[in-house]
């Protein structure tokens, strides 16, 4: 599933080779920001968020990560330390292919790195996304766009149906809106059926019936 699923299966499979389980707790940071390069990680179950530096200061998640999802090539293309953290919003199983095995791999297969190439592609492209969702003036059709990207419903290898584990205030943070806003929006979108609200939770119950909701709406942000 995802990035690692269209790569050759001698790749995939030299990359399981050094690849180990690791298993995280729900709330905890799998890496921080600034933290050094550990090699290449994939999300076998839960979800996790991508925390950035705001410019206040405060760590802010930015999209959400789904089962099926790959990371961490960022320090082998360039060496850099850790820019955002990742910290699972569930209890999480992940991959890990320690750094000196991606290295190793790549220094004898060279052609290898153009997978690593389509991993930042594919990290471009969900970059570009979150920014056009930004920049949605209806703040209805922007919540609706973010919330089946968080939901991991605009996915390359969407899920039939999504749950988003973040909190009201953390929400309201990604579509740009306060929270008095988003509430009744969210309200609004749960009397029609199309989500269900929990406690640090959104489960979206039908995926057409919610973008249909980005259709019917004039409001303003």
């Amino acid at each position: 599933m995802g990035w690692l699923a269209a790569s050759p299966p001698g790749f995939r499979q030299a990359l399981f080779d050094g690849a180990s389980l690791q298993r995280i707790a729900a709330g905890a940071y799998l890496y921080h920001i600034d933290d050094d390069a550990n090699g290449l990680w994939g999300l076998e179950s839960g979800s996790v968020a991508v925390e950035y530096a705001h410019p206040s200061g405060l760590l802010k998640p930015a999209c959400v990560l789904h089962r099926g999802h790959w990371g961490g090539e960022g320090p082998i293309l360039d060496g850099r330390k850790r820019s955002v953290g990742i910290r699972a919003l569930q209890d999480c199983m992940f991959c890990r292919v320690p750094l000196g095995h991606v290295r190793r791999l790549l220094a004898t297969n060279p052609q290898y790195w153009r997978e690593i190439g389509r991993l930042a592609l594919e990290h471009y492209d969900l970059t570009a996304g979150i920014a056009a969702d930004g920049m949605i003036p209806d703040s209805r059709r922007r919540l609706v766009a973010v919330l089946m990207r968080l939901a991991g419903l605009r996915d390359p290898y969407p899920l039939e149906t999504g749950e988003i584990h973040l909190s009201k205030s953390e929400i309201a943070s990604i579509v740009n809106l306060s929270r008095s806003s988003l509430t009744p929006l969210l309200i609004d979108l749960q009397a029609k059926g199309v989500i269900e609200l929990g406690y640090r939770r959104i489960r979206v119950q039908v995926p057409a019936r919610l973008l249909s909701n980005s259709l019917t709406s004039d409001d303003s942000p």
